[in-house]
């Protein structure tokens, strides 16, 4: 156990901007020295680090702390990693460990060493003539074989671990403690996991620790994660938080998925990065965690019921950690779809335009009450608005809480004119239409105002056209106004010649659409035909449910 006189003769045995400086480029200014902050990404410098008090500051993210916390977040380690780290620098020698101290250390060297070897053996097991059905399966799934050498996947066959490491000089009472063996009521062992594709977990210096195993025949129990341990503890651990890359954080969303094969297939698709909780809802330590390495997380989540009830579990047990700098939003996927599938099914660009315009915090709150409450109910939209302030009263950050709560403010006022006609009253009452001509209507009127896409991508991207040459338009219009929101009819219009995907548009009946509309889109400015549009996304999207 280290003593506080330690950590603190530690702490000054050298400068915090030596420390700091050999990861960050620091600039004397006065008596603190500034930079631009390596915990997010910046242009004009926020970073400071005051050697005198001994902590850094940003003033753009809000991350702070000593010179242990910085090495514990920049170089994601342990608290005791940290201070190894530091002791060898500084060249202070760590006090003797005791008995017990000791003990404990070679237990988890042993299990170490103990994991390792197992996972050498799944991953040699995988490809012998016993795990050509996990091979082929994995390989069914898209995964190349640089991916499933990445990430060490495996198979368990039906028995041969327990010898295996027999011979390798553990005894049965060893692998019972590291999950891998367990006893049966009739006093025999056997190994847990049997007849399993293999999914090591890692830490974050990239060691096995434990494993996930997926049944290749009739379970009922599809997955099986490894117990507990000295090594492992589910509620803290991600997995794919030992193969996430801080270079790449700049460029990519960083993801909350579900689990191993939405990972794997993000990582192999290199459009993103992702982690996943272990079976568990995700603890308010591994969002800590994450924050960490990203201030922006995207929870990606499937588009019916059940990812609303999800959400929702997950804004409770994240709005009293928020703080200044950190966001968290939500990624809406097509109803009964996850990563790995959009991934594997020729939908990368669809899921692309998804992440990269996901729903605010504040966007999900606003969404997930109103479909519970009917706000046109002058007692509906009093509950509404006493569960809004209930939740939002959650976030113990004051000056968060109080932006939150003043925009829900707003949305409770705007609402109160939201029943009224969207359109001036020149305009003359549309005819019913189908599905078909509601699609068509939306795609003519997204032509006709490409800026649209800025206030309602995350429906955009949940539509389908029923046609590959529109759906193909509206994801290359996403990608355009990413890039340049400012851009019109006429910019798009040219671009679309220049990949001759001009006649889709010259196709479209616009006579028809006109006349089921009731005015022209092209003859209106885009602020008057908004509130039309949004209508008509949402009469498409509550169709899709009913289907």
């Amino acid at each position: 156990m280290l003593t506080e006189e330690f950590i603190k003769e530690l702490r000054d045995s050298m400068s915090l901007s030596t420390i700091i400086s050999k990861k960050v480029r620091l600039v004397k200014k006065g008596k603190n020295f500034i930079g631009l902050c390596p915990f997010h990404n910046e242009k004009t410098p926020s970073f400071n680090v005051n050697d005198d008090e001994g902590y850094y500051h940003c003033f753009g993210c809000g991350a702070h702390g000593d010179s242990i916390s910085f090495i514990r977040n920049y170089e994601n380690k342990s608290f005791m990693e940290a201070v190894e780290t530091i002791s060898y620098i500084s060249g202070i020698k760590l006090p003797a460990l005791n008995s017990d101290n000791i003990e404990l250390l070679n237990e988890k060297k042993n299990l170490l060493k103990l994991i390792k070897l197992s996972t050498q053996f799944y991953s040699r097991s995988l490809f012998t003539l016993n795990g050509k059905d996990a091979l082929q399966y994995v390989k069914s799934r898209g995964l190349q074989e640089e991916t499933i050498k990445k990430f060490i996947l495996g198979y368990a066959p039906q028995t041969g671990l327990k010898a295996y490491l027999n011979s390798e000089g553990f005894r049965d009472d060893i692998l019972i403690k590291a999950g891998l063996l367990r006893e049966n009521s009739d006093g025999s062992i056997s190994e847990v996991f049997r007849n399993r594709l293999i999914f090591p977990i890692f830490d974050r210096k990239s060691n096995p620790i434990a494993f996930g195993g997926r049944a290749m025949f009739n379970s009922k129990a599809k997955y099986l994660n490894s117990p507990n341990s000295i090594l492992f503890q589910k509620s803290e651990c991600l997995y794919g938080l030992s193969h996430l890359t801080r270079d790449d954080f700049k460029t990519k969303p960083l993801l909350i998925v579900e689990g191993y094969m939405d990972v794997i297939s993000i990582n192999q698709s290199k459009i993103a990065q992702g982690v996943a909780p272990l079976g568990t809802a995700i603890s308010e330590n591994q969002i800590e965690t994450i924050w960490k390495l990203n201030n922006k997380l995207v929870l990606c989540l499937d588009g019916d019921k059940a990812g609303e009830i999800a959400a929702w579990r997950f804004i409770n047990r994240v709005l009293p950690i928020l703080n200044i700098g950190k966001e968290i939003s939500f990624a809406w996927l097509p109803e009964n779809h996850d990563p790995d599938d959009m991934l594997r099914n020729s939908n990368k660009d669809h899921f692309e335009a998804i992440i990269r315009n996901p729903s605010s915090l504040i966007d999900t709150i606003w969404k997930i009450l109103r479909n519970k409450y009917n706000d046109t109910n002058p007692d509906s939209k009093a509950q509404l608005r006493v569960e809004a302030k209930k939740t939002v009263n959650l976030i113990k950050n004051n000056d968060i809480r109080q932006s939150y709560m003043d925009e829900v403010y707003q949305r409770i006022k705007d609402s109160r004119t939201s029943n009224q006609n969207y359109l001036s009253s020149d305009f003359i009452k549309r005819p019913s239409v189908g599905r078909q001509s509601i699609l068509n209507s939306i795609f003519l009127i997204l032509i006709c105002h490409p800026q649209l896409v800025m206030d309602f991508s995350e429906k955009i991207v949940k539509l389908d056209f029923k046609n590959n040459f529109k759906n193909k338009i509206v994801l290359i219009l996403l990608d355009m106004v990413i890039k340049n929101p400012t851009i019109d009819r006429n910019q798009f219009s040219d671009h679309l010649d220049s990949l001759n995907m001009s006649n889709t548009l010259n196709e479209l009946d616009t006579k028809l659409i006109i006349k089921r509309l009731g005015y022209d889109p092209g003859k209106i400015d885009t602020k008057n035909v908004s509130n039309n549009f949004s209508e008509l996304l949402e009469r498409i999207l509550n169709e899709n449910k009913r289907i």
